[in-house]
């Protein structure tokens, strides 16, 4: 799956969006809301934990997690197949919805800002919430940090956008790119990244959902 290289100098990344929570199925906002997982998404994340227990054996890798809780309850999952570390970090939170905090899709939808000619990665729905382009710099800072600390196998659980972001630094694709792309995931969806010896940074699966699905072949 990776590309062999020396150990040493190879990054391993893995990718882990939330299993479905609450705001999957109630109409609301996600966010920067502490949705908790569903009994779906719990059930979800434990094959997630299976999986990746038979996929990677012996491997120690550090977990870093966002610290809101649907991604702490899926590493915590997760985790308990593992026994790894788990390390909470609020660069990985989804999107600061600001005054749409706790509050219904159509709530939103009433009451966000029109957009009309802003950039995608400048645009506020509301005055106290963050834009495109505020999670892309709080998840640049944290991309920059793990490329220069030892840990050289790493798994982060996070959100749809918050992975996004993660995905377009991670390749190098201008952050304005956004008018003009999409980068999409999926709740329990996994992701494997690495960057070899001559520090190119590779995608080399992206959105894996047959990770959270249940195996009679996975013990």
């Amino acid at each position: 799956m990776f590309i062999k290289a020396d150990e040493k100098k190879v990054k391993k990344i893995i990718l882990i969006q939330h299993t479905q929570s609450e705001q999957h199925i109630n109409n609301m906002i996600g966010g920067n809301t502490d949705w908790p997982l569903t009994e779906i998404g719990k059930e979800q994340a434990r094959n997630i934990g299976m999986k990746m227990k038979n996929l990677l054996e012996n491997d120690i890798y550090t977990i870093f997690s966002s610290d809101l809780l649907r991604a702490k309850e899926t590493a915590e999952i997760i985790s308990k197949y593992l026994d790894y570390k788990i390390i909470y970090r609020s660069e990985l939170r989804e999107i600061n919805v600001g005054s749409a905090k706790g509050k219904s899709k159509d709530w939103y939808r009433e009451n966000c800002s029109p957009r009309e000619n802003i950039p995608l990665i400048d645009y506020r729905a509301f005055p106290d919430a963050e834009s495109y382009g505020d999670v892309y710099e709080r998840i640049k800072l944290f991309i920059d940090e793990i490329i220069k600390n030892d840990a050289e196998k790493i798994i982060i659980v996070g959100h749809g956008l918050s992975l996004s972001m993660f995905i377009l630094y991670w390749l190098k694709i201008p952050k304005e790119m956004v008018d003009k792309m999409s980068i999409e995931g999926n709740a329990g969806g996994v992701s494997f990244l690495s960057e070899n010896d001559e520090k190119i940074r590779i995608l080399n699966v992206w959105n894996d959902k047959s990770y959270m699905k249940n195996s009679p072949n996975v013990i």
